[in-house]
């Protein structure tokens, strides 16, 4: 929301407030546009004159929970989500705030639980719900976290195809944990699917580095190197292709 819009029409909003004092749903619009423009104090004044005023409403209830969540209330936003979820157990809005506050609380394995319950109740999930219930599950520190953490992640593959965001995370997770060869069969994948594949080459040959594999390194980078050379000139001339290319010739150099 543009700031100017925003104080347009928080003046319109106050201006019926004033001729309709007793409007729980006026008081709930202006307590809306306050969240938005992230004035949580008075988004939460305005939802409770709401409320005072008889205003009983799932979604009324949901922005009190989004706006005690980023007041730090977390405990009071978890309140009104089980609130929302005695009457509606597959609201998979209050559910997802339900998993995020978790995970802020950090009870990570009840937030990576609850994001899974999403990607099951919810009826077109996203890439992100798989990568947040990753997260949570290798927040644990445990081989089970872990073991779930890709778990996860080959199911978002399985649902919703090979997207680059989970093979990258995938590799990612493997490299925290300083499983190099499997970070590389990952990065293998990013490779096969990439259009271009310059970039994806110089990953190789860094994972490959750090497993201290000098040999495939050095074969990752000439690749990536003949990769660059049969770019169009335009793109060959881009800055960031000569960055790239002078890291690997640099890296190159000292194999």
């Amino acid at each position: 929301m543009a700031h100017g819009d925003f104080h347009e029409r928080l003046a319109k909003v106050t201006e019926e407030i004033s001729m309709n004092q007793d409007s729980a749903f006026l008081f709930f619009k202006r307590g809306k546009l306050y969240f938005h423009h992230e004035e949580y104090p008075a988004a939460l004044k305005d939802l409770q004159q709401a409320t005072v005023l008889g205003l009983e409403d799932r979604f009324c209830d949901l922005f009190f929970a989004k706006t005690y969540q980023q007041l730090d209330s977390l405990e009071q936003a978890l309140l009104y989500i089980e609130k929302i979820e005695r009457k509606d157990t597959a609201n998979v809005v209050a559910l997802k705030t339900k998993a995020q506050i978790y995970f802020e609380q950090k009870y990570y394995q009840l937030s990576a639980l609850t994001f899974e319950e999403v990607i099951t109740k919810s009826k077109r999930t996203v890439p992100q719900n798989y990568l947040d219930a990753a997260k949570s599950w290798e927040l644990l520190n445990t081989e089970t976290g872990k073991f779930n953490a890709l778990n996860i992640l080959q199911q978002g593959i399985s649902q919703l195809g090979p997207l680059f965001t989970f093979y990258i995370e995938i590799r990612e997770l493997h490299l925290r944990s300083k499983d190099f060869e499997k970070a590389l069969d990952a990065q293998k994948k990013l490779i096969k699917r990439a259009n271009r594949k310059e970039t994806a080459l110089y990953e190789a040959a860094e994972i490959c580095l750090l497993s201290n594999n000098k040999e495939a390194a050095k074969e990752y980078l000439l690749l990536g190197l003949g990769a660059v050379q049969t770019l169009p000139l335009r793109l060959k001339s881009n800055k960031a292709i000569t960055t790239l290319q002078q890291k690997m010739e640099n890296t190159l150099l000292k194999l």
